[in-house]
């Protein structure tokens, strides 16, 4: 429940995430229809039909008030996720318009000014939704069915399901359920031509007029079977239940009959169906279509009464029959799973319009703005679930800070570590202190670089190139030929601009100990053939056993002297 109602929207354009057990509720003269349809993404089950009269019932049952038959109504359909509730269209305004949109948000935006001037009183006492019946891509527009009611009419309409707490999400007028019902069969949406709907119900009648299975034209008249019952009940001097008992019964039979009781109520009929005929025919004139109707579906009350839709044929030469809701199985995706014993489908064409119609006929909703359902269990759930996952959003960006620094922590202190061994391995053993921090080296290093600096200092004034002399210094005592350890490498100045370098270390002959001292004699010569070096005094050779032999060796430039009296001058 969470999923679907706090993090996910049950669908996302016209495709269901999620299932949905639906109750679509229409109060009609004497009773209280409804149909629960369990929605799921890819399919719709039709799982019951329930049906409770009010009001005076027959074969001796009690007396039941339409609240008792809500709440009995409620109680049979059990666990509901959304209610749904079809008011009759005699109750609202219903005005076709073209509007240069196709987008249906654009169409939202504007849909109250084009409307207003229509009206017969003001925008600001009415609700106000639509319908598209027609777009056309490539003009860029759209023909659409717009409904008004006004507010205290719907708050009127809402009273009995508020009392009884029922919680009403959706409210949907008639017209459209039938048109979304006929929209979904199709054996019906492919019939040609034109196509009326007759609905017939105890106090009147709506006639609507689709050509090419578009919505065109609607008409009320206020002449139902009630007013048929009275004026046959009135002629023959029988009471209205007696007629209707007669006509549920025995039906309408051949125009031919001789019966009086017949006569009379074909007579009465004969007026109600050239009235219809009448409006079909000035429906015709007003779209200049001189096609005719290819057939009449009737839809309400008329359903219970026997043969007379082969009357009506034969009375109008226009194919006549009853809207069958349960063609409704006949396409994909939708399935029957009400008991074997259920009758009656005739009567559920609203309550079931409601539901099984085009998804797009579920962006209507007359229940909009201040009467819009808040549901507090699910707004508290909403705030619960918003401050839980605000918690969390913070928790995770901590702990992901808090893993961040300590990794960036740890980084940074092998960085340090490293650095500090690479600072340590410049300064001299007995400055490579371990407890030693990095700011303790680096201020060693800067004393190193300054005492560096200072003894390559003379180089520069007596304009030496310091690594030539180093150059120089590499070549002559070449380890891989002599077999070199120097230990130690010591540049110092003991006169302005007379760099001295000192050089220790050990020697060992590659033919044994007995030629060392011959072999040293080579690197003597050596040195004494360098063309920038000079001995500032012999070496310094003792004997070191296995080490070979350990030397002393101070250096100097030469003519040092001649160059140092060129650069005074």
């Amino acid at each position: 429940m969470m999923m679907r109602n706090i993090l996910l929207p049950e669908k996302i354009g016209t495709r269901r995430l999620f299932a949905l057990r639906v109750l679509s509720i229409m109060i009609q003269e004497d009773s209280v229809r409804g149909s629960i349809v369990l929605l799921k993404p890819n399919a719709a089950v039709v799982q019951k039909l329930l049906d409770f009269p009010f009001g005076q019932s027959s074969n001796n049952a009690p007396v039941r008030s339409l609240q008792e038959a809500l709440t009995a109504l409620i109680a049979a359909a059990g666990k509901i996720d959304d209610i749904r509730v079809v008011i009759p269209a005699t109750m609202t305004i219903i005005k076709e318009l073209e509007v240069p949109f196709v987008d249906s948000e654009k169409i939202r935006m504007v849909i109250g000014y084009e409307i207003e001037p229509l009206l017969p009183f003001s925008l600001e006492e009415a609700i106000v939704d639509f319908i598209v019946t027609k777009s056309n891509k490539d003009l860029l527009s759209s023909q659409i069915l717009v409904v008004a009611i006004r507010k205290q009419d719907l708050a009127a309409i809402l009273e009995p399901y508020e009392q009884n707490g029922i919680k009403v999400k959706t409210v949907i007028i008639d017209l459209f359920a039938t048109y979304g019902l006929y929209q979904k069969i199709s054996t019906y949406h492919d019939l040609p031509g034109s196509t009326a709907l007759v609905d017939v119900g105890l106090q009147g009648t709506r006639i609507t007029f689709l050509q090419n299975n578009q919505l065109k034209l609607t008409r009320y008249i206020t002449k139902g079977l009630n007013f048929i019952l009275n004026h046959i009940s009135e002629e023959i001097g029988a009471s209205k239940e007696e007629v209707l008992k007669h006509l549920q019964e025995d039906g309408i039979n051949a125009l031919d009959t001789q019966s009086m009781l017949e006569k009379t109520m074909q007579k009465h009929l004969i007026n109600f169906f050239n009235e219809i005929q009448f409006t079909l025919n000035s429906f015709s004139l007003k779209l200049n279509y001189y096609e005719g109707v290819s057939k009449i579906l009737f839809v309400g009350s008329v359903a219970n009464i026997p043969h007379l839709m082969e009357f009506s044929t034969e009375l109008l030469q226009i194919p006549c029959e009853l809207f069958n809701p349960q063609k409704i199985f006949e396409g994909k995706g939708i399935k029957n799973n009400t008991p074997v014993s259920t009758t009656g489908w005739e009567l559920f064409v609203n309550p079931l319009g409601a539901t099984l119609g085009p998804i797009e006929f579920e962006n209507f909703n007359l229940r909009r703005h201040e009467f819009a359902l808040f549901d507090i269990e699910l707004g508290l759930q909403q705030l619960f679930t918003g401050c839980f996952l605000l918690l969390l959003t913070f928790g995770v960006i901590g702990f992901m800070g808090y893993s961040q620094i300590s990794e960036l922590r740890s980084t940074t202190q092998a960085l340090e570590a490293d650095q500090a061994d690479r600072l340590r391995a410049l300064l001299a053993r007995k400055d490579r202190a371990r407890t030693m921090s990095l700011q303790a080296l680096f201020r060693k290093i800067e004393d190193l670089v300054k005492e560096k600096k200072s003894l390559w200092e003379p180089f520069g004034q007596a304009r030496i190139k310091p690594l030539e002399l180093l150059l120089e210094v590499t070549q002559t005592f070449d380890k891989k030929q002599f077999k070199l350890d120097v230990e130690e490498f010591n540049l110092s100045e003991k006169e302005p601009g007379n760099p001295i370098i000192e050089l220790s270390g050990y020697f060992k002959s590659d033919l044994g100990m007995g030629s060392n001292f011959r072999e040293w004699m080579q690197l003597e010569d050596r040195i004494k053939e360098s063309p920038l070096l000079t001995l500032v005094e012999p070496p310094s050779t003792i004997p070191a056993a296995e080490k070979g032999i350990k030397f002393d060796v101070k250096l100097q430039k030469k003519s040092f002297r001649d160059d140092a009296q060129s650069v005074n001058q």
